[in-house]
């Protein structure tokens, strides 16, 4: 099996070539969950692809917490408070509750590039 095992590497090659963010392994207990980011719709707001992968992850889990974006994102934890500060000011996201046991809403249309998958 020449290939196994490469389709990952070749995402992971497109991706970095697009200009994406890297995709996310996330460890889901009995199984992995891999996503791969998509920006359309994000540019006009001002948000990166980084961004759009931050409310991408807001999206699919709105509990999700700095700590857990800051390791999933590889990116520090100032970075992640501004890339949200940067998303709120869009009119994109917001929080609902308090900051301990609130959750992430967000309301940009086009930031998914379309409905849920």
């Amino acid at each position: 099996m020449e290939g196994w095992g490469s389709g990952m590497v070749r995402i992971l090659e497109s991706c970095r070539a697009a200009g994406l963010p890297d995709p996310c392994l996330k460890d889901e207990g009995n199984a992995v969950k891999f996503t791969v980011f998509r920006t359309h719709g994000s540019g006009e707001l001002g948000l990166d692809g980084n961004d759009a992968a931050m409310l991408s992850m807001m999206e699919d889990d709105p509990d999700v917490n700095v700590s857990e974006l800051t390791e999933m994102l590889g990116v520090s934890r100032a970075t992640v408070n501004r890339m949200i500060s940067r998303a709120k000011e869009a009119g994109v996201l917001s929080r609902e509750g308090s900051k301990k046991t609130g959750r992430w809403v967000v309301s940009g249309v086009g930031i998914r590039g379309g409905g849920r998958r």
